[in-house]
């Protein structure tokens, strides 16, 4: 019996290749993505089982995927996690397909359910200690209706990027280099599963809210910004999600690209579905179509797109090679393109903020760290980012620049453009319900200074001279703006 492993879990992949020859079957190939899925079941007519993640990555769901086994008449075992599998299992049971391992399991379960295929009855009875409502539906759930709420959907549990894993004994593991293959460019040479998963990338309808009109693919450079700080809690990710939605309001299709991968909070505060990650975006192609772009990213329901950081990841930051990969391929969708960092003197943040159009660094009016916010931004500047680029943006949330401090602030980061924005005590409660300020109190004082600040912005990157907000000028052009710390 030969088996093809995509649980894309290592240690289950280890367990039965260290157990093949004893349980009496061979490894055909370790898979981690539905590509490499694909490539196997069209290829080989070998393979008689599949052991199979129901969060396999890639752009099918799973319905999907289940139907193309039963065609090719393989035995799937379909993993399950034990919660919300329901749908997953009526599509199963649809098919004629019963083994099932749910939850956690030994490798007494693991040898059985390979060895003995389950029985209608049994797997009911085995589904039902987990899931006591669960029926067998007389009409199976719409293939397109899953894939429609399931796509691109993946758990913690799949793999964010390359995992680098050995051969194990008499197993051959897929190599990574399929991860760059150009889907959409080059025609692939059968029908079947390999041909669909490329054509999810292709032909699936994008989001429905909005999407970039076909002006803005046009051939120029979108407006770039980042948002930087040396001190955590400051309200970085409150600002840029605000200027996005202005952004939006001023007719700029944009996106947030969320690269603080170990505490980034923008799809949370969006509330968007995560398809995929700032870190799956290692194992796409290095060009994409539009279509691919759009469907790789969460949507608010303002318009204002999002790429989100990962869920639980323990790893490197982001490497200066992938920071331009995905600004290049956003540039043919987006005018507007925004990133939260995480505040890390990493080659890779200084390398993406030397192109920006403008760096929001935002501070807050504590005295005893003013200096230390000064030497940042010099350093920054000794980096090579470009000062004329950099823009403060003080957060007041006791109002302290109607006290005279905002001045000296101003004085003492010269010749910086600072400015200063007030607090509003509706801010944190509007994030909480997934509708940020701007969109939905636009009557707000914060949503008005939030204009003026965009529009300070818009005007900069049209060449126009743009007033200075400090010293005499700040007094009669003063934004107030602030954002309340996030750590009290």
């Amino acid at each position: 019996m030969n088996v093809l492993l995509a649980t894309c879990e290592d240690k289950i992949d280890q367990f039965l290749a260290s157990k093949s020859e004893a349980w009496g079957f061979t490894v055909h190939a370790i898979v981690k993505n539905q590509l490499s899925l694909a490539e196997h079941l069209d290829q080989s007519t070998q393979i008689d089982t599949v052991v199979l993640n129901r969060f396999l990555p890639g752009p099918l769901s799973i319905s999907d995927v289940l139907q193309e086994i039963k065609e090719k008449q393989i035995r799937p075992i379909l993993l399950l996690v034990g919660e919300e599998d329901e749908e997953v299992m009526q599509v199963a049971f649809s098919l004629g397909m019963y083994d099932f391992l749910i939850g956690q399991y030994g490798p007494k379960q693991l040898q059985s359910i390979l060895s003995t295929p389950t029985t209608k009855e049994a797997a009911l009875q085995y589904v039902q200690t987990f899931y006591p409502d669960f029926v067998v539906a007389e009409t199976p759930p719409s293939v397109e209706t899953e894939a429609e709420e399931e796509f691109f959907a993946i758990s913690t549990q799949a793999p964010n990027g390359p995992t680098g894993q050995q051969p194990l004994s008499n197993a051959r593991v897929e190599p990574q280099a399929a991860s760059n293959t150009h889907i959409g460019q080059q025609p692939l040479p059968n029908t079947g599963i390999e041909s669909r998963v490329a054509a999810a990338f292709d032909t699936t309808p994008i989001h429905p809210v909005m999407q970039p009109a076909p002006s803005v693919l046009a051939p120029r450079k979108p407006l770039t910004i980042a948002v930087f700080s040396s001190k955590g809690g400051v309200g970085k990710t409150n600002v840029i999600i605000n200027t996005g939605l202005g952004l939006i309001e001023n007719g700029k299709t944009t996106v947030i690209v969320d690269t603080d991968v170990h505490q980034g909070t923008v799809g949370s505060i969006l509330k968007t579905s995560q398809h995929f990650s700032v870190i799956d975006w290692n194992n796409f192609p290095d060009e994409m179509d539009e279509a691919s772009i759009l469907r790789s990213l969460g949507q608010h329901k303002s318009g204002l797109y999002c790429l989100p950081s990962p869920i639980d990841y323990i790893g490197h930051p982001l490497k200066e090679e992938l920071f331009a990969k995905i600004q290049r391929n956003l540039s043919k969708c987006f005018s507007a393109i925004l990133f939260d960092t995480d505040g890390n003197f990493t080659k890779s943040n200084i390398s993406m903020m030397k192109n920006m159009d403008y760096v929001l660094y935002v501070m807050t009016a504590d005295g005893t760290s003013l200096e230390r916010h000064k030497q940042t931004i010099e350093r920054l500047v000794r980096l090579g980012i470009k000062q004329e680029s950099i823009r403060i943006i003080l957060n007041d949330p006791h109002n302290t620049g109607l006290g005279g401090v905002e001045e000296f602030i101003a004085k003492k980061m010269a010749p910086i453009e600072l400015g200063s924005l007030s607090y509003s005590r509706h801010l944190q409660a509007c994030n909480e319900e997934g509708e940020p300020i701007l969109k939905s109190r636009p009557k707000d004082p914060f949503s008005k200074e939030m204009t003026q600040v965009v529009n300070h912005l818009l005007h900069g990157s049209m060449g126009q001279p743009v007033a200075a907000m400090t010293g005499k000028t700040a007094k009669k052009k003063r934004i107030k703006w602030s954002i309340p710390f996030f750590g009290r």
